[in-house]
């Protein structure tokens, strides 16, 4: 029987000078080999503040580069609760979107689909669902930038400006991923 295990990934684009950081956890990994059905249950048992944005395969590049650019999680989440996205965009620029991109076509998340492998974020959210994408795709507030959650039936991936995530692991996300796939509350 294989353990239950979640992965963290960074790449780096020395150029553009931006990072962006991806938390992956395999269906197999939460308790009784299945993720909840609920998106909201995932949220809430990881102890974050979320934002559901209504997000389709077509506007992923976007809604990426606005979780890479937005490094103030204040503002980012008042214009969330406003639900003004326009005033997010404001703060992306074209190496953003240029690296969202490259984040979405490279084979380059590990994700365990039996066995692990490289994967796109394009073709894990593609393979989804033919208009949307995953179950749920939302903002999460979990240190200093929005992240991106997307739920696939495979599992959950939650990805970010790489200082966002890393201080949202820092902040006990890192705990909160372990307690929750260990089935405790």
């Amino acid at each position: 029987m294989p353990l239950p295990q979640f992965y963290e990934s960074t790449v780096i684009e020395r150029e553009l000078d931006l990072e962006a950081s991806f938390i992956v956890v395999p269906s197999r990994s939460f308790p009784e080999g299945h993720m909840p059905e609920d998106p909201e249950q995932i949220v809430v048992q990881l102890g974050i503040d979320h934002y559901y944005a209504p997000v389709t395969f077509g506007n992923l590049i976007s809604t990426l580069a606005v979780a890479i650019a937005n490094e103030n999680a204040e503002f980012a989440f008042s214009a969330l609760e406003r639900r003004d996205i326009p005033a997010m965009l404001e703060r992306v620029e074209s190496r953003h979107f240029a690296f969202a991109e490259y984040l979405i076509s490279a084979r380059i998340i590990p994700f365990e689909q039996s066995p692990l492998s490289a994967e796109s974020l394009g073709n894990i959210a593609a393979s989804t669902s033919v208009t949307g994408v995953g179950a749920v795709v939302g903002y999460l507030i979990a240190g200093p930038t929005p992240l991106l959650l997307i739920t696939v039936p495979a599992g959950i991936i939650i990805c970010g400006a790489a200082a966002g995530v890393a201080r949202g692991l820092e902040d006990g996300l890192r705990r909160r991923i372990t307690r929750f796939i260990k089935g405790r509350d």
